[in-house]
């Protein structure tokens, strides 16, 4: 383990007292939550229709309608609290897992050697999760297009003929949007695999092949909406991003087993040398 100051030993073993009692103190108030909205059920189904709906008027009993809405009012409160409890609790191993990452990413070359291609992967997720977001988009601007331009083909309005123009217009923008994240892509994939070659990514089950050439795969054909024979083309552009949607989202489930599992090895890590300071 990396050599340790005692300040900042002292520091980390105070910020894990103070998480987990903090820890104990949502988890004992949870606990009462639990209990207390047991017990609003059960009251609750003991209420008649009168007691319920009325207030306990007319033939009810008040007292136990009473006794029921300050039941409430309790498992309200406590709800309340449970939810403060829990943030404190959460803002408090945030300081722990701060002080932590800091320090090893300072100090710790076996830290460094799992954290870099762990962000690496996360870096691919997010470009997948973007690119697959303006996929969504585009597919849905181009079904807005196909529809205006099917109502065009019908009709001899000129205003129908710039609604369907302007439509066209939007899908080929987001069509563009698409085609505009492939290189932020392709990076992000050409960085992880070099990580993948050298042997410093944990091994899964779902391996990522030839990775630099995925993305390339998805340059789609240029869309001219000024031909005549738009509706065709827009069928051809939709089938494009359909095609693209299928294969990101089967990347996106590799990528995501590849980041739980780097990311499963870094807090593995950081929890180890934890233990070691903390006690």
């Amino acid at each position: 383990m990396p050599e340790v100051s005692e300040e900042l030993r002292t520091r980390i073993r105070n910020a894990v007292r103070i998480a987990r009692e903090k820890k104990d103190a949502a988890d004992a108030n949870g606990t009462n939550v639990s209990e207390i909205r047991s017990r609003v059920e059960s009251m609750y189904a003991s209420l008649n229709f009168r007691e319920r709906h009325l207030g306990g008027w007319f033939g009810g009993d008040r007292e136990k309608v009473g006794a029921y809405m300050n039941l409430l009012a309790k498992r309200d409160q406590l709800s309340l609290q449970d939810a403060t409890l829990r943030e404190a609790a959460n803002r408090a191993e945030n300081e722990v897992q701060s002080l932590m990452g800091r320090y090893l990413k300072e100090n710790d070359s076996d830290y460094r050697d799992l954290l870099v291609p762990y962000e690496a992967a996360v870096k691919v997720r997010q470009a997948v999760d973007s690119i697959l977001e303006r996929i969504e988009a585009a597919l849905s601007s181009i079904s807005s297009a196909e529809t205006l331009e099917t109502f065009d083909l019908c009709s001899s309005g000129i205003g129908m003929s710039a609604m369907s123009y302007m439509q066209n217009d939007d899908a080929n923008s987001a069509i563009e949007s698409v085609r505009s994240e492939i290189p932020s892509l392709q990076a992000a994939l050409r960085q992880y695999d070099g990580f993948l070659e050298t042997g410093r990514v944990p091994a899964v089950d779902a391996k990522i092949d030839d990775l630099t050439d995925f993305a390339s795969d998805m340059i789609f054909d240029g869309v001219d909406f000024m031909s005549i024979f738009t509706l065709s083309v827009l069928d051809d552009a939709e089938s494009q991003m359909t095609a693209a949607r299928s294969k990101i989202r089967e990347l996106k489930k590799i990528i995501d087993r590849h980041v739980l599992t780097a990311g499963d090895s870094v807090k593995a890590h950081r929890e180890k040398i934890l233990s070691e300071i903390a006690g």
